[in-house]
């Protein structure tokens, strides 16, 4: 069976995962809805377990695969991947205030 999945809401965007792995976006403010290929982030190998935004374009995922990746929205591409986890990534955190 399918496990978990996650949403996040920034302004315009709505992101999610969908089909495990894959990262859908869609801007409400153009209603693409995600039509476009490139709406789509592909990258992480199992699961996505949780989202989390970093400031206004920057997109960070957590995964069954043990790694969180960094995704610039507008480029639509992951910027970096950070290793090491031993087991899923299930949380994340971020924009944390003072």
């Amino acid at each position: 069976g399918s496990q978990g999945g996650a949403v996040c809401m920034s302004g315009d965007l709505v992101v999610c995962s969908v089909n495990g792995s894959s990262i859908k976006v869609f801007d409400l403010d153009t209603v693409t809805f995600g039509l476009c290929k490139e709406c789509f982030l592909e990258g992480h190998s199992a699961t996505v377990t949780c989202l989390s935004m970093l400031g206004d374009q920057t997109l960070v995922s957590g995964s069954l695969d043990a790694t969180i990746r960094m995704w610039d929205l507008k480029l639509m591409e992951c910027i970096e991947t950070l290793e090491g986890h031993e087991g899923a990534v299930t949380c994340l955190r971020s924009g944390c205030s003072e």
